[in-house]
């Protein structure tokens, strides 16, 4: 009988132990990554920029078109965290940090990285392509593809902190198309005559908004499906 309980004993410290052992081993994953490394203000390609991992590591450089391919691993479970270092002559050193969710399998992205020259007041970015052509191949001509819809992104932020500048206004008129503006974001509309909730107070109409309240006074905003109002503003 005592043997029995012994080795019921030994049998389970063995799956305890082993069960540890399983649970406290780091995952590792390996992620392939691709893109352009581009200047920040003109979305030109920088060529022989290198790319590191945080511990200094040479991933690769780009090439004449600023085109880069790269694989890293992850030793980590759950959310996948990394960063990227970023070195080109004449430019700022660019530290990206990326921060996924736990993602498994083959992990495939285009990731688009744009850094700032010395003394040059526009911020670096990392941004990625969009959702019809992640996922598929990492080739330069579907890299090339993703950055018209980065480069359409641009003109429409330079666009709106032009108009942004030496006023609080809150809506405002690109290429026909009206916005609502925050310091933080924006939400398209329909018309100028959309009518907007304030607080869930006072609904004025949307050509209202620049004499009612000021930009940096909105604290959230959102459509909302209600009949006396197409979109809701907090102020307080």
């Amino acid at each position: 009988m005592m043997k029995n309980i012994t080795m019921r004993g030994i049998k389970l410290l063995f799956l305890i132990s082993l069960f540890s052992f399983i649970n406290g081993k780091k995952l590792s994953r390996n992620i392939h990554l691709a893109g352009l490394v581009v200047d920040a203000s003109t979305l030109e390609p920088v060529k022989s920029a290198n790319i590191y991992s945080s511990d200094m590591k040479l991933l690769g450089s780009t090439n004449n078109d600023g085109y880069y391919n790269i694989n890293l691993e992850v030793n980590s479970n759950g959310q996948i965290e990394f960063k990227l270092r970023i070195e080109k002559d004449k430019y700022k050193m660019f530290i990206d940090k990326e921060r996924w969710g736990n993602l498994k399998g083959y992990i495939k992205f285009i990731l688009y990285l744009g850094v700032s020259k010395l003394n040059s007041g526009v911020s670096p970015f990392s941004t990625f392509a969009n959702e019809s052509i992640q996922g598929g191949n990492l080739s330069y001509e579907s890299v090339v593809k993703g950055l018209e819809s980065i480069k359409t992104k641009k003109e429409f932020d330079d666009q709106l902190s032009e108009l942004k500048k030496g006023n609080e206004n809150s809506l405002f008129k690109i290429s026909n198309h009206l916005y609502i503006v925050s310091n933080t974001g924006w939400i398209k509309i329909e018309s100028d005559k959309d009518p907007i909730s304030l607080n869930n107070k006072k609904v004025i109409l949307a050509n209202q908004l620049n004499s009612s309240i000021k930009r940096a006074d909105i604290k959230e905003m959102t459509p909302v499906d209600s009949k006396n109002a197409r979109f809701l503003i907090y102020t307080k």
